[in-house]
This record gives C-alpha cells, structure tokens and sequence, in this order.
C-alpha cells in the first residue's frame, strides 16, 4: 500500500521480496505458506506469538493469510500508558491516524455496517461500501453493546494483493518489483544515512541497491534481525539499538474460541459481532483489555476471546550466534514468558468465554495471532526504535512500516492500522522528497 502510494505520486519506487510471485490464481491455501522456511526462528516461552502462523514470505505477503478483518483502535488504545499504566504511549494520537484510517478503509475495499455509535471506535464517515443487511446478533450477544465487523474483500472473499494490487504496482513506469532476493544487510555511511541495501539471491548472488529513502516492512521478526544484522563502526550494536530497544517488547493476541450457547438460525447472515464492554474495565485493574467476538453462521456459532498481552521489554527478538541460517547469517531466537499481567488477563479472558458458553468439550482452542512489537515507535531513542513518523532514530533515511512499530496493539485487530500509518509514512517521505 506504501509502495503504491508513492508511485502514484511519481517517486521510482523499488520493492525487494525474497519470496516468489506465485499464482495469482491459486487459494490463499496453496498460497499462504510462501517461503517461510527461508527465515527459521528458534522460540522460548509460553507468550510467544507464532511467526509463521502469521506471517507469507511471497509476494503479496501476510495478505494471503489475512481473514478480511477492518477495525478501528480506540483513542484509549493509543494513550494506555497514561490512561491505565498499561504499556507505552503511542507519539501520535487518534486524530493523527482519522484521515488515514479512512483512506485505508477505502484501500482494503472495506466492506461494513452502518457505525454503532459507542460500542465500535469513533468514526465520522460509512464505510466505502455498507451492507444491505447486517449479520443477525445472536441471542447471547443481545445483552451487550455489540457492532458488526467490517471486512475488506473482493469478489466475496478476503482482499489478497497479489491479485491485483501488486500488478498494479509492477506495471507503474514508477515501480520495480525484484523477487527472490533477501535483504541481509543495510549499509550506512559515515554521515548516518543509508547508502545500500544488500541482497542475497538463492543462487548465492550479491547485489547493492541504492535509494534516496528506504523502508523496511519485513514483519515482525525479520525487520528487528536486519536492524540488529545491520552493524558498522558507527553503529556496534545495529541500526537504531543505541540504547538496546531493537527487539524488545514483542508481543500478540492470544485467542480463546468455543461453540455459542445458541444455535445459530439456520440461513440467517452470516458475520461477526464484536463487543469490547466485556474486556475493557479490566484495564482499570492494570490488566489487558479483551474483545469478544460472537461468529454467526451454518447451524451453531462461535465466540472468540481476545487478549491484549503485556508488551514487556524482556520479551525480545535477539540474535542467537549458536546457528546460522541459509544465508550464513546468525538465527534468531524469540523469547516471551507470560507476565504476572499476562497471567491474570489470560485468566479474566477464560472466566468471560465460561460466561458466555456451554461447558466445551475439553479445553478452548488456544491460537496466537498478531505479532507486534520489537521496533516500537517513541518519542525519543532511549524508550523506542522509531519515531512519530516511523524514521528510525539516528538514520534519517531509514524508516519501518507494519506491526513491528506499534507500542501497545490493544485487543483490536491490526491490519487496518498497518496500513494507516503505511499511508501515512507514505506522505511524510513524498514531502520529504519534494
């Protein structure tokens, strides 16, 4: 989306995938997997959100596993720290990211109800496309301040880049698409900037690639490696690590999901309602918030509880020296214990799905979504990665877009919010470039 913007306004624009095209024909199925045995990760702990669960080394990326979700933070989600002594305040504030949510809304081909005035996060405009008719509320659900998600789709299903968005991009005089090649490493001048990004073919092959700006939207896990991988005599210690906060505060969504206490109506629409009031004075206590999903459809429904996890500095991404990866570069080792905090959002999380739902049968399902974290946007070096404008610190041409930069992700789903601030940072580096 990024990239699209910026060739839209005329800006020769080179994206470097070490994944494959694929076929655009092909089910998110056959696809979604990519390459992710390109990048193996080592993992410690029971908080650890799952990488490749989560995330597509092709091209078109994490899009090919996304589930069409489009929602809104809260203004609250933004401000945690101050407001609930939750986590880091983001630098930016809701305001900031309205006209983008709403040019990302637009992007995703949004699909959605009209607005549920306070039960969803504040908006002043529809959805570019409203429903006819909303999914029904199931009975359980009545009793609570409930709105129906929105989804961007094409064609009836989840929005996938690779099928038209990124042969948009290809096809621009101002865009080049390079595949099959792995950033391993950013150069940096004497001066602080960015001269080169480095690529490994899979045939071994060395190339530089010089750009007047570069951004890296690698995922979670891969953008804090090429930042900690990315030394000189100048910077030691990686790409924006003066002060150690490149890799830290990993965290994601742990879901809990059991059948509904009702059938749902045979025939009825079906979708999802999202309630937040169940989970959100739990941040009065300290704790993470929780959103609470009821999914409508065939013969008998489902609720999901979601959980927003503690963003701890100890939970990291680190450089592990003891193995290397295919193209001889250290592996990396992702470690997250659950917190105290964890541990009691976890449990009001269990004890909401018990009120909600017959005794399921053993335990819920348990499934981890949503990495975030690791290069956190901030107001100055020693509490983040990057700031207000995602430009890592002491690198004026370097900047990074997607999860990774998020302080605090609330219990919303954040794709929407990627691409918000993709758009935005869009803007920020057209006018630095004019």
């Amino acid at each position: 989306m990024l990239a699209l913007r910026l060739v839209d306004s005329g800006v020769s624009t080179l994206m470097l995938e070490a994944g494959e095209p694929g076929d655009p024909s092909q089910s998110a199925s056959n696809h979604d997997a990519g390459d992710a045995h390109l990048f193996p990760v080592r993992e410690e702990g029971d908080a650890v959100p799952s990488t490749d669960a989560n995330r597509a080394i092709a091209v078109g990326g994490a899009s090919a596993r996304w589930n069409g979700v489009v929602t809104r933070v809260w203004p609250d989600d933004l401000r945690s720290g101050t407001a609930f002594g939750f986590g880091a305040d983001w630098p930016i504030t809701y305001d900031d990211l309205v006209p983008y949510y709403e040019a990302a809304e637009a992007a995703l081909h949004t699909h959605g109800a009209a607005p549920v005035v306070g039960a969803e996060p504040p908006r002043a405009v529809p959805y570019p496309m409203e429903w006819s008719t909303s999914p029904t509320v199931p009975t359980v659900a009545e009793r609570h301040a409930t709105f129906p998600l929105a989804f961007g789709t094409r064609n009836g299903a989840p929005l996938r880049l690779r099928e038209v968005e990124v042969p948009t991009f290809a096809a621009s005089p101002y865009g080049t698409l390079l595949t099959g090649r792995a950033a391993t490493r950013v150069i940096v001048d004497r001066s602080g900037c960015v001269r080169a990004v480095e690529t490994r073919g899979r045939d071994g092959s060395v190339q530089r690639h010089s750009a007047r700006h570069v951004v890296i939207a690698a995922g979670v896990v891969e953008t804090a490696r090429l930042l900690l991988l990315s030394t000189s005599s100048e910077h030691p210690h990686g790409l924006g690590n003066q002060h150690d906060q490149v890799g830290r505060f990993l965290h994601g969504h742990p879901r809990l999901r059991a059948a509904l206490v009702d059938p749902t109506p045979v025939g009825s629409p079906s979708g999802v309602h999202r309630t937040y009031a169940l989970g959100t004075s739990l941040r009065e206590r300290g704790l993470g918030a929780l959103a609470v999903d009821f999914n409508v459809g065939g013969t008998r429904g489902v609720v999901d509880v979601t959980a927003e996890l503690e963003p701890a500095a100890e939970h990291r991404v680190a450089l592990d020296h003891s193995w290397s990866d295919q193209w001889d570069r250290p592996g990396v080792r992702l470690t997250a214990w659950s917190t105290e905090n964890d541990v009691r959002t976890r449990a009001a999380a269990e004890e909401t799905l018990r009120t909600l739902t017959d005794d399921p049968v053993g335990e819920p399902a348990l499934t981890w979504f949503h990495p975030a974290g690791t290069c956190r946007m901030a107001p100055d070096p020693s509490a983040g990665v990057v700031d207000a404008n995602c430009t890592v610190f002491g690198v004026p041409n370097l900047h990074v877009a997607g999860a990774a930069v998020f302080p605090t992700s609330g219990p919303a789903n954040p794709t929407l919010t990627v691409v918000a601030l993709a758009l935005r940072l869009a803007d920020h580096l057209n006018a630095l470039m004019r």
